[in-house]
């Protein structure tokens, strides 16, 4: 194909007027005051050449070189070679012409791909990190933690729940042996209220974690956080049950009114709100950490969809 295309090229109106002249192929006949039209002159150059392709690929069979046989009929063994090697390098040229051309065409192609390729790649990039940051607590590579996380929640919940029913039936036994006998129990030690005994299951938890796991497994961390958060909740208990509060003053016979029997209530009843705050907070907790693990499954595809798209144009690029 290639080579008819070069053929009807060097055999144009044009080029075979230029290489006439060029070469005085009718050198004689001028001198002679015959001076040939130019429609006579293509005519007879196109009649004189002869350019004749062998080979190739044939419908059936081996396929075989490609040779062109080119030849030029001319009065003179010199003028006829002279047009012939004119001719071969003209085709030759041809030839060059074509493949620069069509090697070209190709880098261009590939030196545009990879602008385009590149900019995707960088626009897939920033989807996939803001993907990230926008799901950041329901990504699947924190799912076991969160796991963790929830059952820690759920059993730190059912210890709250186990204080708070303890210190429902104490007050309940306070009330009733009270109003029966008119007696009011012992107060238990200051060390056995309900943060106590949370913080020393803490640390008795933390402590068995800590005999099989290292320090900075995700599991052992949550435990040490709620150990020192229950500690330092012990603590703000201690100072305000030890310090008067600032600019209060509290009138004796107030003092002697407060009873054994209503200090006791107003201690459990204390007691049993600040574990209706700890419950509330942690069943708020447990309905986050629900819906990001619910939400992981779905996010965990689209991550995956997302990284395998940018996986296939990052091999393209």
């Amino acid at each position: 194909e290639q080579l008819q295309i070069i053929e009807q090229r060097i055999l144009t109106r044009d080029g075979l007027i230029e290489m006439a002249n060029r070469l005085g192929v009718y050198a004689a006949d001028l001198a002679e005051g015959r001076a040939p039209q130019a429609d006579d002159i293509v005519a007879d150059m196109r009649a004189r050449t002869e350019i004749e392709t062998t080979g190739g690929a044939p419908p059936r069979g081996v396929a075989q070189a490609t040779i062109v046989r080119v030849s030029f009929e001319a009065p003179t063994a010199a003028m006829s070679a002279a047009v012939t090697n004119e001719i071969v390098t003209r085709i030759l040229a041809e030839n060059v012409s074509i493949r620069t051309g069509v090697a070209n065409d190709t880098l261009q192609f590939f030196e545009d791909e990879v602008a385009r390729l590149d900019q995707e790649l960088a626009t897939r990039g920033a989807t996939i990190l803001a993907f990230q940051e926008a799901n950041l607590n329901a990504l699947p590579d924190s799912l076991e933690f969160r796991r963790s996380q929830q059952a820690a929640a759920q059993e730190r919940l059912a210890q709250v729940e186990r204080d708070a029913a303890l210190l429902r039936d104490r007050r309940t036994q306070i009330v009733t042996l009270f109003e029966t006998t008119g007696v009011v129990p012992e107060a238990p030690a200051a060390d056995t209220t309900a943060a106590d005994r949370q913080l020393a299951a803490a640390r008795a938890e933390l402590a068995a974690a800590l005999s099989v796991l290292s320090p900075q497994n995700p599991r052992v961390r949550v435990l040490q956080a709620r150990a020192d958060a229950l500690a330092a909740q012990v603590a703000a208990e201690a100072a305000v049950a030890t310090t008067p509060g600032e600019g209060t003053e509290v009138a004796p016979e107030t003092t002697a009114a407060m009873t054994a029997y209503d200090l006791q209530l107003a201690d459990i009843d204390g007691q049993l709100a600040f574990l209706t705050d700890q419950k509330t907070q942690i069943e708020a907790t447990m309905e986050a950490l629900r819906l990001s693990i619910e939400a992981t499954p779905g996010n965990a595809i689209a991550l995956d969809t997302m990284q395998r798209d940018y996986e296939n144009i990052r091999v393209q690029y």
